[in-house]
């Protein structure tokens, strides 16, 4: 206990240095602690994204997707050969999952959809817009499917698309597709507004119409798939679209037993599942590109705090070296002066660990109310909310890795001053 009380006094006796070295600590957790927060914010984003809104696809995935077993492993004799022709039963049996939230029917529709004066080839999908506007949620805008489930006859088109065919004047346009045996098709489909896909491509070809019209347009009873959507922590059915987000967001799904729930529940030689991350492949792509990112600030960060703290204990025990000859000289273990110098860089890292965490939780209040925005990500036409998650667990983890670095570059200048010979230390100058 006396040890630790005369390290206390030693670090508050060399104010000025100590001060320096709890500055750079200070730094070092916040840097990576805010770093850390927007990377988490990143990460649920871009998966809440491609669940509920799409990223790189102008739809949201839903958590899993279920497909007749052979349509992923075969080439279909004709279009939709490998459906499912009992969806209805299906997602009625999905539903009993305590976890499922819904499972809505999609249809790949394309064909070319003209105003009577030029058409355009489009792709998208046939709906149930009752359940699909439900998905979206605070990521997105439930305005679309809303108006889809008011026009039985109705289509929505990508922003650009609907510019190219003046589809707000012409009021009605005409889809061309073949049905499932090869003969060609036409419906006429009114316009019930626009949809932000978030991609150029999207904007210029995506359109959504009613599973009960391109049933008829394509003459079949089955759909190519259906999305599940899981019941989140927040509430999957939130209300709050195009709400503001919070750095204390975090809507979670329970995957981990719906994936073992949905294959035990479904007959494997029938259907086949597959989740959000094996249906795009962009987050894991990002994720490896942060991780990596992270990592390496991580070291630079580690490197600095080392030599910082380094150099200023090497200092002291420099300053400090015929304080360290007379403490032998009246018989003082060395092992005694080593844990001196220890526990010194160990306050100085607990002051500084506290204070960085402190400073991190308020910086990311203050960088997440501040209403900045980023720019749109590659491929993408819309920015996001700059947010700062609230991690208290990577941030405890960062603390503590930098209070380890702290004492590791303590280690030397201690071991050196236990090391020294007296008579030299005391006609020290």
């Amino acid at each position: 206990m006396q040890i630790l009380k005369l390290a206390f006094r030693n670090v508050l006796r060399n104010k000025r240095r100590s001060l320096v070295s709890i500055f750079v600590l200070v730094i070092g957790v916040m840097g990576l602690g805010i770093f850390s927060g927007f990377m988490h914010f990143s990460f649920w984003g871009i998966q809440a994204n491609i669940i509920h809104v799409g990223m790189g696809t102008p739809e949201g995935t839903g958590h899993f997707q279920v497909f007749d077993a052979r349509h992923l492993t075969a080439d279909e004799p004709k279009f939709l050969e490998y459906g499912l022709a009992d969806w209805q039963e299906l997602a009625k049996k999905i539903e009993t999952i305590p976890e499922v939230a819904y499972a809505a029917p999609r249809m790949d529709i394309m064909g070319l959809l003209g105003n009577g004066e030029k058409s355009e080839p489009v792709i998208g999908f046939a709906i149930d817009p009752a359940k699909e506007k439900r998905l979206p949620g605070v990521f997105g805008s439930a305005e679309p499917y809303a108006n889809l489930e008011k026009m039985p006859d109705g289509v929505i088109l990508g922003r650009e698309l609907a510019r190219t065919l003046n589809a707000q004047k012409t009021g009605y346009l005409t889809l061309v597709s073949t049905t499932t045996d090869g003969a060609m098709n036409a419906i006429d489909l009114q316009f019930a507004g626009t949809i932000n896909t978030g991609t150029p491509e999207g904007d210029r070809r995506f359109i959504l119409v009613n599973l009960k019209s391109a049933m008829g347009l394509i003459q079949t009873d089955r759909v190519r798939k259906l999305a599940v959507v899981l019941k989140e922590s927040g509430g999957t059915d939130r209300k709050h679209s195009g709400a503001e987000h919070s750095r204390n967001d975090y809507y979670k799904a329970d995957m981990e037993k719906a994936s073992l729930a949905l294959p035990a529940l479904l007959d494997k030689e029938k259907y086949t599942v597959r989740s959000w991350r094996q249906l795009n492949s962009y987050y894991d792509a990002v994720t490896g590109i942060y991780s990596t990112i992270f990592g390496f600030i991580g070291v630079v960060m580690a490197v600095v705090v080392i030599l910082s703290i380094y150099n200023t204990m090497f200092m002291a025990v420099i300053e400090r070296t015929r304080e360290v000859g007379t403490l032998m000289a009246v018989g003082t273990p060395r092992r005694y002066i080593l844990l001196l110098f220890l526990l010194e860089g160990m306050i100085i890292a607990l002051i500084g660990g506290i204070l960085g965490y402190g400073g991190t939780y308020v910086m990311a209040g203050v960088i997440s109310d501040a209403g900045l925005t980023m720019p749109p990500p590659p491929g993408g036409t819309q920015g996001y909310p700059l947010i700062i998650h609230t991690v208290h667990g990577w941030w405890i983890s960062i603390v503590l890795f930098i209070m380890l670095n702290t004492v590791i570059a303590c280690f030397m200048p201690a071991y050196r001053a236990a090391r020294m010979h007296i008579v030299k230390a005391l006609y020290h100058v």
